[in-house]
Order: structure tokens, then sequence, then C-alpha cells
């Protein structure tokens, strides 16, 4: 599919913005994204690509070459889903789609927040790009990058890059954030937090799961857990994915008993940048007892800021 993909775009995407937008082509990055541009494609997935243009060409010329893409080339898919039928019609919203090539500026790369990883900027904004815009522009297929302007962001973005302090913090605040029963869903992300390895959108995640170094022994978890037909025997799925989820965490190092033994502890006071977490909530727990309540009730005294 992938050669399929650059064929196209060699036949009739490239002649067709050479000849009518000569001053885009040569600064036009495309990468292709979703299932096809990660190579997940089955029948009802549609091409999503996007050229990026520096953010003055793009409002010179993008809006043009827009609509250009639009109307005058052959589309990739042979009947593709562009717009619902009934326009108008509430009901029919799940048929809405999309250009199968879109015109975006530079700076909408990584969640809109690009430009500090492009400028080079001593403090890089890593907490403001969800997790899923990463994997997708280190796994993404890139057709054309005459500028190295991908090329760049998935060499500043690679996992190795992920500051230690946020695998933490997102790590500690996805386990306090469990609820019940845990999602499968929710437990896969885990997986990719201990291996410190960015994970995909939801409908990518299980085939990206696999990959994962420990990812044999957890499968089958993973299967019971969300196609088993027994509500008893998914419960045990689950409680089983935890507890290799939670040796795993504790061997490798990802993170410690102690934090996983006071997880809103740990939340409520910064583990992943405070050392000593554990005496925010302790004196939380002293304001408490000398309110004549139950040291547990502290978290209450720090939600609302009582002294």
């Amino acid at each position: 599919m992938a050669r399929g993909i650059v064929t196209y775009f060699e036949r009739e995407t490239f002649p067709f913005i050479d000849a009518e937008f000569p001053d885009v082509s040569s600064h036009a990055a495309i990468l292709i994204e979703g299932s096809v541009g990660l190579g997940l494609q089955d029948e009802w997935s549609d091409l999503d690509a996007v050229i990026y243009l520096a953010d003055d060409l793009w409002k010179e010329r993008g809006g043009q070459l827009q609509l250009a893409l639009y109307h005058d080339v052959p589309p990739f898919c042979p009947q593709p889903v562009l717009y619902c039928e009934t326009p108008g019609d509430a009901y029919a919203w799940p048929a809405f789609g999309h250009p199968e090539i879109c015109v975006h500026p530079v700076s909408w790369l990584l969640d809109h927040h690009a430009e500090p990883f492009l400028s080079g900027a001593e403090e890089l904004s890593w907490e403001d790009v969800g997790i899923e815009y990463l994997y997708a522009l280190q796994h993404d297929l890139v057709v054309r990058d005459p500028h190295g302007i991908l090329a760049t962001l998935k060499a500043t973005t690679v996992p190795e890059r992920y500051p230690e302090w946020l695998w933490q913090k997102r790590l500690i605040n996805s386990l306090a954030n469990l609820k019940g029963v845990p999602l499968e869903l929710e437990l896969m992300q885990l997986g990719f937090l201990i291996e410190r390895r960015y994970y995909p959108y939801r409908k990518h995640i299980s085939h990206a799961f696999r990959k994962l170094a420990f990812a044999d022994e957890l499968v089958p978890f993973v299967e019971q857990a969300s196609t088993g037909d027994d509500w008893v025997a998914r419960v045990e799925a689950v409680q089983g994915l935890v507890r290799r989820l939670t040796t795993t965490m504790l061997e490798c190092g990802t993170t410690s008993a102690d934090v996983l033994e006071d997880l809103f502890g740990a939340r409520n006071g910064e583990a992943w940048i405070s050392p000593d977490w554990r005496s925010k909530g302790e004196e939380l727990g002293q304001l408490a007892r000398k309110a004549g309540r139950d040291a547990r009730d502290g978290w209450i005294w720090g939600l609302w800021g009582w002294a």
C-alpha cells in the first residue's frame, strides 16, 4: 500500500502541483496519517494525507491549493466518503468526512505545538503535546520533506528524549484515574508508559500493543478482557493484567511500591518532581486532625486550600 500511495502522488498530485502551483511545490512536506499511514488500512480506511506549508505560505496560497486538490485531482480512493448525502441532517453526522488531502500550516504539527520544537527552544512544551500525536509523528509515512521539517521533528521527539519526570507524571495520573474495573484500553496505555513508549489512538492501539517487549504474556489477558462472554472471566482477566503490569512496573523500576500504595498522595504531592512528596500529604493530614477530622480527609484541605 505504501508503494501505491507514493505512486499516486508521483502520477497525480506532484505533476498537478508542479504545473498549477510552482511557487508551492518545492516547499510542500507531505505526511500520510491514520490507518493508511501506519500500514493498517482495511476496506473501510480512507486516505488522510496532509500537505504542510510554512505558515506564511499557507496563509497566502494554501486555500487555493486546498480547493484545487479537492476538486481537480483524481482521488486516491475510488469512492471516498467526503460529505454526508443529506446536509443538515443532524442524525447523519457519522457520514461526514474530509478531503483526502488536506493543506495545513507547519505550526499545526504536534497538536499545534511544533514551533518550540522547530525553533530549538531550551524549554520544549512536551507536556502540551498528546502522546498520540507523538506516536503518529514517529510512525506515519513521510512522502516528501524538502526542508527536513518532518525529519527534524521526528528526531527531536523520539521517546528517548521524552522527560523522565513526565513519564512518571503520566503513569501516576493514569494509575490514580483508574476507577472500578479498568478498561482494557486504559491498561494497554499503561503498558506503553511502563516501557517508556508512545501509544497510538484508540483504533490502532491493539496492533501497537502487540509489539511491546512483554506483550506476549499480556495479550491473552487483553483478548479475554475485551472479547470474553463470561463477565466473571473478563474481570479475572483484567485483574490478571493489572497484577502483571504491576509486577513489570516494579521489576523495571518504572515506579516504586510506595507510589503504588499511595497513588493519590503521589499525585497530589507531584511525586514526579518532588522527592519529598509524602510530606505534603502528611501536612494536610495534620491540618485535618487539628480540625477534629480523620487524617485521611486531608485531601479535602488540599483541594480547597484550607489552612
